[in-house]
């Protein structure tokens, strides 16, 4: 794929195209979709001054993203600096990248860095930032912070998945605290999927028998609320 999209992007010329901030970005993305991370890197640094154009908050959010997948964390923290140099502000996607990046690697302290910048930067959370988030709660075994979280979101009118926070319930092979109080408060009312039984109990069979006897019978609540008639 980055193969065809280089030639193209060199070709452009001949056939009396003009490379443009548009086709610069389409690259960038095009090395980030074929995993050539370290190859983003050096076409920033190249291109812009050959072509005499200004990379764009899409082009520094592709870099973003790719220092993220290369969990480099010092090369993001750098980017940000030359966005805030260059004058350009980043947006809640920049922000919640790093943030799904930081909190899925266990680097809480990082991510909520991060989060204070975004309010510094007046940029607003979205259900992706909390999401993160919550995920990020859920790695750190901080059950009761996760649900006040929630309960903090449902009160302004947010709907919280909960996908990530049970992911994180997943990969650490236990049911956190959590469990039926908040399960009866929070996850009864928002997961009513049938989609999220099969996720839990093809999950369960790596956990031990009593935490799979717990998984099933939150399985068994949220499919009595799913088949609940309106």
């Amino acid at each position: 794929m980055l193969d065809n999209a280089q030639k193209v992007f060199d070709e452009m010329p001949q056939r009396n195209c003009g490379r443009t901030m548009l086709s610069f970005n389409v690259l960038l993305g095009a090395c980030v979709n074929s995993n050539k991370f370290d190859m983003v890197e050096k076409i920033f640094g190249d291109v812009p001054e050959k072509l005499s154009i200004e990379p764009d908050l899409v082009s520094y959010n592709t870099v973003i993203e790719a220092s993220c997948k290369m969990d480099s964390f010092d090369c993001t923290v750098s980017v940000i600096e030359l966005m805030d140099k260059k004058g350009v502000k980043p947006n809640v996607i920049t922000f919640n990248t790093i943030l799904d990046c930081l909190y899925g690697s266990k680097r809480f302290s990082d991510a909520e860095k991060i989060w204070g910048q975004m309010a510094k930067k007046n940029v607003v959370p979205d259900i992706r930032s909390y999401n993160a988030k919550l995920l990020g709660l859920a790695l750190e075994k901080r059950s009761e912070e996760g649900a006040q979280l929630v309960e903090e979101l449902r009160s302004i009118g947010m709907s919280v998945t909960w996908m990530n926070l049970s992911g994180g319930m997943v990969k650490q092979r236990r049911v956190v605290v959590l469990r039926i109080n908040v399960l009866s408060k929070c996850l009864l009312p928002l997961f009513v999927r049938r989609v999220m039984w099969s996720l839990l109990l093809s999950s369960a069979r790596t956990f031990s028998k009593g935490a799979t006897l717990c998984v099933r019978h939150c399985c068994s609540l949220w499919w009595m609320v799913w088949s609940r008639p309106p």
